[in-house]
């Protein structure tokens, strides 16, 4: 993150992250990524003065949004949609891959049904409520589709 918050022309961004399929049921999951990037953008002197879109490709798995927490989702809506300092901000997209736990390791897994799917994208929004209420501001969320090799 350090080194992309030397590119003040940065307009877009988008990070995609895969957590450790190994890492069993009861194990928390690590919100480092996150937490990385709301700290960058919670700098005294904004890094992207001229961000305008955000993309986060995230994991839920059974129900449980990997390296998100309320507080992060929080922290991460404040920054953006703080328009003295991120003026241009106008679009958070969220990609949402389900994920389903057998006996050794987490395995992408498409969403049986439309109530599921649904499901899904409004436990994101709920998070992310702040953002959906800025007028000038969209958020984007899809639950995607399992594709063969369990990849996005």
């Amino acid at each position: 993150m350090d080194n992309l918050s030397q590119c003040p022309a940065l307009q877009i961004l988008q990070l995609k992250y895969h957590p450790d399929p190994s890492t069993s049921t009861g194990t928390a999951q690590s919100d480092g990524p996150i937490e990385a990037l709301c700290e960058v953008l919670e700098r005294p002197s904004p890094p992207w003065p001229r961000l305008e879109r955000l993309e986060l490709w995230l994991v839920d798995q059974d129900g449980a949004m990997v390296a998100m927490s309320d507080e992060l989702c929080a922290r991460l809506s404040g920054a953006l949609i703080d328009k003295t300092r991120y003026a241009q901000f106008n679009t958070l997209v969220l990609r949402v891959q389900s994920q389903r736990w057998n006996e050794r390791n987490w395995y992408t897994t498409a969403l049986s049904s439309e109530p599921d799917r649904l499901a899904v994208v409004e436990r994101w929004k709920r998070v992310f409520s702040a953002i959906e209420r800025e007028p000038d501001v969209v958020l984007d969320v899809a639950a995607l589709y399992a594709v063969q090799g369990g990849g996005w």
